[in-house]
């Protein structure tokens, strides 16, 4: 499920269905995202993903914001699609597709994820379609949270107070956070961060 002009190569998808192929319990694949172009915002972007985001993207997770997913099923795939416009959201967001995954784990199938198999994402294309990406994250995690109690601890609580408790108040540990996670002191990299956390929690209270 890939968001729009977002690209997976042949090779990649060789790759897949030779995993699916391989292991007949394989549900779903996680994929990483790798910001296409070389511009200073996305060559930060591409640093702070595959640091700050390889620690989400692996396997049996329902919750990896910064990662697609390849589904074994077509019919699978296409249901995850109806349902998510159903519930407002687009089905490349991970709250569209982390029920599928949820519902793979507790059957006994599996989740796996490709660190090597990246989607070419234009996501970081500039700072304005970074935090719309991320805000859509937000929001339909919130509208998620909202009708499944199960999955509802990963959004932050949708109220304005949520979103200073989450950002405001606890900078320094955000900071602390990127700076662990990706090993750079890069202003930059850290900017992406705040951006990413305020954009996706303004996105799942829907007061900003």
């Amino acid at each position: 499920m890939l968001a729009p002009g977002e690209t997976l190569d042949r090779a990649a998808r060789e790759g897949l269905a030779a995993m699916f192929h391989a292991e007949a319990r394989l549900d779903i694949v996680l994929l990483p995202l790798r910001p296409a172009g070389a511009s200073a915002l996305e060559r930060a972007a591409t640093t702070y993903l595959s640091r700050w985001d390889r620690r989400f993207v692996h396997r049996m997770t329902v919750y990896a914001p910064a990662a697609r997913v390849a589904v074994r099923d077509p019919a699978a795939a296409k249901a995850l699609a109806a349902a998510a416009e159903i519930a407002g959201v687009p089905a490349w967001t991970n709250a569209a597709w982390a029920p599928l995954a949820a519902g793979a784990i507790a059957a006994g199938r599996l989740v796996e994820a490709r660190a090597d198999l990246a989607v070419a994402t234009p996501i970081a294309r500039d700072l304005e379609v970074w935090r719309e990406h991320f805000r859509a994250q937000g929001r339909a995690w919130g509208r998620l949270a909202a009708r499944d109690a199960g999955l509802a601890r990963f959004a932050p609580p949708p109220s304005r107070a949520a979103w200073w408790r989450h950002n405001v108040r606890q900078v320094h540990r955000r900071l602390i956070e990127v700076l662990e996670g990706t090993s750079s002191a890069s202003p930059l990299v850290i900017g992406l961060h705040v951006v990413r956390e305020a954009a996706f929690t303004a996105g799942a209270s829907q007061t900003f």
